[in-house]
Formats: structure tokens, C-alpha cells, sequence
């Protein structure tokens, strides 16, 4: 190479390399402390929920929303322009596997977490969360303890809590059954199974100061054998029985109950737990029950909840349930959060899901700011078994305003 080439080669090669040193400084380059900042990066959303165990068809549904939700936005441009993406971790139902797979995950750099079904894993994660300076929206545990008692400003629920959802079912209840007065509960021995229970029967007593509770079964979570909590059941001879088994432990009470004819001597059976996956699995074995649910697609006619039901059974075959629905809703909430901060960081986006109002599938929604406790109807199906497939159907629902049972915030 020539002398004179030489120089005009080493100047063009200087001029690159102070471009490149002054592109890198005004990016702020890849090493800053939220990578979630980063334009090129996508925001990424823990996702948390039992996939193995009894309660494992209900962690796959909230999977499927969770799933959605991230397919719908990212097709809309994503949040603040960067695409999301989700990372799975399986709970196995267990408080100190959800708690391994959130630190697991926090070390990713991840602090924006959704999901979870029981609350005894809920309860274990929310303090984790502050800890680990990250964001939690809970979409299906129902313990008031988590919202209340237990309080911390890290924990968000975006569904009803056992509260509100007891206090709509035994209005329901007292109103059209009056003359149902002599009771029996048939719940898990666990925090959410108490909780349901108490709330349920205070305000069925307050509606209906005739009811009696002449009969209690505790079974642990997870049990294989239900037979003897049936026949204890039956030998008590309740007109009602309220249970908030779920999930799994549901399914396996309800057939374990039919040659026993368990609900064929029952005047009613309440469940405040009766999601649609426990009627698709039990099919023409369904037995009658007024429900508590997370969500009824048929209930609601916007742009936002028929595209999710359409897009959700072309995906799947079936209509979509609570567990599919509330985590849906929660990554829209996330979105609306950052959005509004224009920012992902955990201090911004708490600061920004406290009192946010936003759309959701059962149209706008509140999260109070006080509790962190989102304000939605709470919704109860009366179910009925039918001769045609898939042998049950609902014959009615009622849908009651959350702001019209939720009791005022009482936190810590």
C-alpha cells in the first residue's frame, strides 16, 4: 500500500471508530442497570402457576391466556414499542417452588411476574416479591389475607377476592333458597378453604339468621380418597352443602361421591370454585351446583372480550375460563401500568397499577389503590345436568357489581 493511501486509511478507520465510541455513549450502550429500558429489549413477564399436580389443568388454562394476551399485544407493537415475551416456571403447587422460581427468575433480570392459583403459594411469593424488589398480579388465590392482613405494596390482585366472591353467593343464595336453612361445608383444610367457609357462612347467617351449620369435613388439599368426608356428609343429612374444593380435588370428590348418590340427596351443592374445567372433565357426570366464577365469556358483549373468545377457541376448541380470562387481564393491566409510566421499572409500574382504572374483558376495571385490590362483578352460574352432550349446561347466571359486596380496605 502506498504511503499516501496508508494515511487516508488510517483517517477513515479513526473518523469510524470515534463514530462508533459516540453512537455507543448517546445509547447509553447494554450494560445499564434495567436491560428492560433498552428499546431493542423485550419486556419480559414471569409467569408462575401450578402445571403439575391436581391442580394442573388450571395452570394450563392460565398459561393459554397468559399466551394470548402476549400474542394480542405484541401483533399491536408490543408496550412502549418493544415486543414481550414470557417466561414459564411451574409452581408443582408447592409455596417454596414458587418462591425457587421466582428468585430464579429475578436473577434473569426479570422483575414483572403474573399468575399463581393456590393461596398458600400466593401468600409465600408475596413477600418474596418485596424482597426481590419485583411486581406481582395474582389472577385466581382468593385469600383475603393477601389483600388485607398480609399486605405488601409488591402483591396485586387483578380478580375478586373470597370476600366479595362469598358475600354475592350467599346473597344469591338466601334470597332464592330461604327455606334452605340446615347447612353442612365440605372445604380443604388449608388458608383458602377456612377463608371461603367463614366468609360464606357469615353472610349466609346474616341474610338468613334461620341457617344452621350442622356439620363440618376438612380434607386436606390434595387428598386421593374423599369416601369418608362423603358418607360423614351424607350422615348428617345438611339440605345444603357448600364446598370450595377445586380443580383436581373437585373432580375426584365428584366421582368418588356418585354411587353414594351424594347430590341426589341434597336440595343444593355450592361451590365457589366451580370454574368450567371441572364441568368439561367430569361431562355427563356433572351434578347440579350454583358456582362462583372468575369469568362467563357469554356474559359480555365488548370488542375486547369477543375477539380474546374467538381467538381463544379457534386456538383450543373450547371457550375460555376464569383462569384463561383474569390472566389475560392482568398483562393488560401491566400494559396499561407501564404505559402510563412509560416506564417498566418496579417502582414505576407499582406506583402506576395503584388506583389504575383500565379495559379488561369484563370492561373497565379499578385497582384500589389502598389494598392493591381490583374492584370487578363478581359472577355465580347455576349449573344443571342435561341428557344431551357435553351433559350439563347453564341454565342461569348472575352477575353482582363488585363495588356493591366488597368490604372497605383493611390492610396490615
Amino acid at each position: 500500500m502506498k504511503k499516501k493511501n496508508r494515511f487516508i486509511f488510517k483517517g477513515i478507520l479513526g473518523f469510524l471508530l470515534i463514530l462508533s465510541t459516540l453512537l455507543t455513549a448517546c445509547s447509553g450502550g447494554s450494560s445499564g442497570s434495567n436491560s428492560n429500558e433498552n428499546a431493542k429489549d423485550a419486556i419480559k413477564i414471569g409467569f408462575i402457576t401450578t402445571l403439575t399436580g391436581s391442580s394442573a389443568s388450571s395452570g394450563e388454562l392460565q398459561k393459554y391466556g397468559a399466551e394470548l394476551a402476549v400474542k394480542h399485544l405484541n401483533e399491536q407493537g408490543g408496550i412502549m414499542g418493544k415486543q414481550l415475551e414470557l417466561v414459564v416456571r411451574d409452581d408443582k403447587g408447592q409455596p417454596e417452588e414458587s418462591v425457587k422460581a421466582a428468585r430464579d427468575l429475578q436473577s434473569k433480570g426479570i422483575n414483572l411476574f403474573v399468575g399463581v392459583i393456590s393461596s398458600s403459594v400466593a401468600l409465600a411469593l408475596s413477600p418474596a416479591m418485596e424482597e426481590m424488589d419485583s411486581v406481582f398480579i395474582n389472577t385466581a388465590s382468593h385469600s383475603d389475607r393477601l389483600t388485607g392482613a398480609d399486605f405488601n405494596k409488591h402483591y396485586f390482585r387483578i380478580t375478586d377476592n373470597a370476600q366479595m366472591r362469598n358475600a354475592a353467593g350467599a346473597k344469591i343464595i338466601a334470597e332464592r333458597y330461604p327455606d334452605v336453612t340446615k347447612w353442612a361445608t365440605f372445604s380443604p383444610d388449608y388458608e383458602y378453604g377456612h377463608n371461603t367457609h367463614d366468609q360464606f357462612f357469615a353472610n349466609l347467617k346474616k341474610y338468613n339468621p334461620e341457617i344452621e351449620l350442622i356439620h363440618e369435613s376438612w380434607p386436606p388439599f390434595g387428598s386421593p380418597d374423599f369416601k369418608n368426608y362423603i358418607t360423614s356428609v351424607q350422615s348428617a343429612k345438611p339440605q345444603g352443602v357448600f364446598s370450595s374444593l377445586y380443580a383436581g380435588d373437585a373432580i375426584v370428590m365428584s366421582k368418588q361421591a356418585q354411587p353414594f348418590k351424594f347430590y341426589q340427596g341434597l336440595e343444593l351443592f355450592i361451590n365457589p370454585s366451580a370454574e368450567e374445567d371441572i364441568r368439561e372433565q367430569l361431562g355427563a357426570n356433572m351434578h347440579e351446583e350454583w358456582g362462583g366464577v372468575h369469568y362467563y365469556s357469554k356474559a359480555y358483549d365488548n370488542p375486547l372480550n369477543t375477539e380474546f373468545v374467538k381467538d381463544f377457541e379457534e386456538q383450543h376448541g373450547e371457550e375460555p375460563t376464569g383462569f384463561s380470562a383474569e390472566t389475560y387481564n392482568a398483562i393488560l393491566a401491566l400494559k396499561a401500568a407501564i404505559e402510563k409510566a412509560d416506564s417498566s421499572t418496579t417502582e414505576d409500574v407499582i406506583k402506576n397499577l395503584e388506583g389504575l382504572e383500565f379495559d379488561s374483558l369484563t370492561g373497565k376495571r379499578l385497582i384500589r389503590a389502598e389494598d392493591h385490590q381490583a374492584i370487578k362483578d363478581v359472577i355465580w352460574v347455576h349449573v344443571v345436568p342435561t341428557e344431551e352432550a357435553p351433559g350439563w349446561k347453564v341454565e342461569d347466571y348472575v352477575l353482582i357489581p363488585g363495588a356493591d359486596v366488597i368490604d372497605p380496605p383493611s390492610i396490615n
